[in-house]
């Protein structure tokens, strides 16, 4: 997983992700929308690679937002 630089979770009712995100040491897009996610992983801004994220139609209240992410796509479900 280390090599990973998308992972695309989509509309999947995920509750949670990988509890240890240093693990996707590589990962420069995660899109993650259309699921039931009320938070982000701990260590989530160790992602100092990651560039796009979309975690847009979740329960999410907040979260800490790597510095290195570019583009954004955040909305909660209505």
């Amino acid at each position: 997983m280390q090599l990973l630089t998308t992972l695309d979770v989509t509309g999947n009712s995920l509750k949670s992700l990988i509890v240890d995100m240093r693990q996707l040491r590589s990962l420069e897009t995660l899109l993650a929308s259309q699921n039931r996610l009320e938070s982000l992983p701990k260590n989530f801004d160790y992602c100092y690679t990651l560039r796009t994220l979309n975690v847009a139609c979740n329960l999410l209240t907040g979260f800490v937002l790597p510095k290195s992410v570019c583009t954004l796509q955040w909305y909660e479900m209505s």
